[in-house]
């Protein structure tokens, strides 16, 4: 437990100072990915904290915690498919500006993500009259407009738009994707602890052996769990270094994280 309190007050003082430092800044695709993740990843730690704090007494809050963890799991994921474009990348020696192509369009890709629903929603609550045409079609423009940048050009006529980018990877494809590299094979034994907490946030016969399982075994996964973490955060800000321009501060942000993960090794 220890340990696990340690890593997780790590992230809630450490991972604020980059989400302050770009406060009100203009960021890229990617900073806006790594940054989202790294903000996911400071509220997660202070709900588990919250938790942990006091799951001997109220056990039931470890439901709580697996919602939390399995999200948390699968931005994890993502964050190492980014590491895995770059590892068949760089070593190409593809010009700067084509890898930034190649990086900008997998966040675009993930960022994207929900906004075809989003609008399929609009035209169905239009269908079932929730809402009038008018309405849905002011709906749809400033939603559209909001998010412009992920849609294709769109004559603002309440048709339906479409989305720039393609479907995300599911996360059997995103495990398939590390999965298949040699030095990546380890890490992406992850996936054995996404889908065991995948089991509280689907309802089906299998959630009951999870809730059942004695609460020792519950907090080792946990603290597992939070352990992936420390990397996943290493992983984040290693992505946002890459694309912020020799930034002295996310430098060292960069650096402090990096060397928590190496003084943090197997344990």
């Amino acid at each position: 437990m220890k340990d696990t309190d340690k890593h997780l007050a790590f992230f809630i003082n450490h991972i604020p100072k980059a989400l302050q430092y770009y406060d009100q800044r203009e960021v890229n695709s990617v900073q806006l990915f790594a940054l989202g993740l790294l903000k996911r990843l400071n509220h997660a730690s202070n709900s588990l904290m919250l938790i942990l704090e006091n799951i001997e007494q109220k056990p039931q809050l470890d439901f709580s915690a697996g919602i939390t963890i399995r999200a948390i799991l699968l931005d994890t994921l993502l964050g190492l498919n980014f590491y895995k474009l770059l590892k068949d990348n760089l070593p190409k020696k593809l010009p700067d500006e084509q890898i930034k192509l190649l990086t900008t369009e997998f966040c675009d890709i993930i960022l994207a993500d929900g906004l075809e629903n989003t609008v399929k929603y609009f035209e169905l609550a239009r269908t079932l009259g929730f809402i009038s045409n008018i309405e849905h079609k002011q709906l749809l423009n400033n939603f559209i407009t909001n998010y412009s940048t992920y849609f294709e050009p769109h004559l603002n006529n309440g048709q339906m738009p479409r989305v720039k980018f393609k479907r995300v990877k599911g996360p059997i494809e995103l495990f398939k994707v590390i999965a298949g590299d040699s030095d990546m094979k380890n890490i992406s034994r992850i996936y054995d602890l996404y889908l065991f907490y995948s089991k509280y946030d689907h309802f089906g016969i299998l959630y009951f052996n999870v809730k059942d399982a004695p609460l020792h075994e519950k907090i080792d996964r946990l603290e597992r769990s939070v352990y992936v973490f420390v990397r996943h955060c290493a992983n984040l800000y290693d992505i946002l270094e890459r694309v912020s321009q020799k930034d002295k501060f996310i430098k060292k942000q960069y650096n402090i994280a990096n060397n928590y993960l190496n003084q943090n090794n197997g344990t």
